[in-house]
């Protein structure tokens, strides 16, 4: 009985998903769009990394000249590092 309600249970739910629901505001799914994305790792990780001073104005002046929409960085530890690149953003 138990097993025979679970699969009766799948049934139900599978059929509330079909195609012909058309997604959440039932009507067709949005047009794709190209979504460039850049990942970079600026290694501002203080005295592990050398030059880390000599390369805070180029990686601040890279990221503004970016025209990615979505920029991910790796290493980025200070606080005034993640400010700066705020706003060079």
């Amino acid at each position: 009985m138990m097993r025979s309600l679970v699969v009766l249970s799948i049934l139900i739910l599978a059929a509330g998903c079909g195609e012909s629901s058309g997604g959440a505001g039932g009507g067709e799914p949005p047009e794709p769009m190209e979504v460039t994305v850049d990942t970079f790792n600026v290694a501002l990780a203080g005295a592990f990394i050398p030059f880390e001073e000599e390369r805070r104005e180029p990686i601040a002046a890279g990221i503004a000249a970016s025209d990615a929409d979505i920029i991910c960085l790796q290493e980025v530890w200070d606080q005034a590092d993640k400010d700066m690149i705020r706003a060079a953003a």
